[in-house]
């Protein structure tokens, strides 16, 4: 029977002649897509909850949890000063990197994983095991990106007021501004394995690609049994936002501007990384 709209149908009896709406437009049609949505919704929690009931993947969800947990109990310790140094060498994060230190003293392997034989600098007095050694104390003790560590040069190591500083270029940063690192006790230390040749040569000189890297940094993944992820730079810069006391001064520093005029806020990054907890 065809649709009437707006009309009443000559062929129904008086009591059952009503207006009929077209399908799209009665009042049902809007309960019936809330249904539907619930359905929906219930559907998804019934599969949320089946997911959890796999072992497996109930025992990630934990795992995550359980980290999240300890990172905020590591960040609020670090705050209030309440965790003792030895307590926090039991951290995860510290605890893999020190197995990450433990293999690069013992790594067996030669300096093509960084160099290309056939830019092998010529009396190179540096062995590969020092250098990842170095690489990741410096990236652990300064919180620097990978590109203003790999472009730092000798002749940015300034002394101000006594201490020890990396000046970091406006063009080498990845806000475009200058800044001043702190240099502690376990930054000086990794500069000192490092061989001084030239000013305008660079601090951690590597001139093999990305992939020679990624290898070398395999190697360590899979003999100090740790995730991939946390052999890379960034993974040092997040142990550092994750174990000093103010992140946000020691990761995003000031400018040189504002490092004349207001050294205080540089004594209190060089206080916050001195008190960085070094594996043992």
């Amino acid at each position: 029977m065809p649709w009437h709209s707006g009309r009443r149908s000559p062929d129904l009896p008086p009591w059952k002649r009503s207006r009929r709406k077209r399908p799209g437009f009665c009042a049902g049609t809007e309960r019936t897509r809330t249904v539907r949505t619930e359905n929906e919704k219930r559907d998804g929690a019934q599969a949320l909850q089946s997911d959890l009931r796999d072992p497996e993947n109930r025992r990630t969800a934990n795992r995550k949890a359980a980290l999240r947990n300890r990172t905020d109990l590591v960040r609020t310790s670090v705050s209030d000063r309440s965790c003792a140094p030895e307590h926090l060498r039991k951290t995860p994060p510290l605890r893999q990197f020190k197995a990450i230190l433990d293999v690069c003293r013992h790594l067996k392997t030669d300096m093509s994983r960084i160099y290309p034989p056939e830019t092998m600098p010529k009396g190179l007095e540096i062995t590969a095991p020092e250098w990842w050694k170095a690489l990741y104390m410096l990236l652990y003790n300064t919180g620097l990106r990978r590109g203003e560590l790999f472009s730092a040069t000798w002749e940015q190591i300034r002394e101000v007021n006594g201490r020890a500083m990396l000046y970091i270029p406006a063009e080498s940063e990845k806000k475009g501004m200058e800044k001043f690192i702190p240099l502690n006790a376990g930054a000086i230390e990794a500069l000192n394995m490092l061989p001084r040749r030239k000013d305008g040569e660079t601090i951690l000189r590597a001139d093999g690609t990305k992939t020679s890297l990624w290898r070398g940094r395999k190697i360590i993944a899979e003999k100090a049994q740790v995730p991939m992820a946390m052999t890379s730079p960034h993974a040092m810069r997040r142990m550092v936002g994750t174990y000093v006391e103010n992140p946000q001064k020691v990761l995003g520093h000031t400018n040189a501007a504002t490092t004349r005029n207001h050294y205080t806020a540089l004594e209190a990054v060089g206080r916050y990384l001195d008190e960085l907890p070094q594996p043992e």
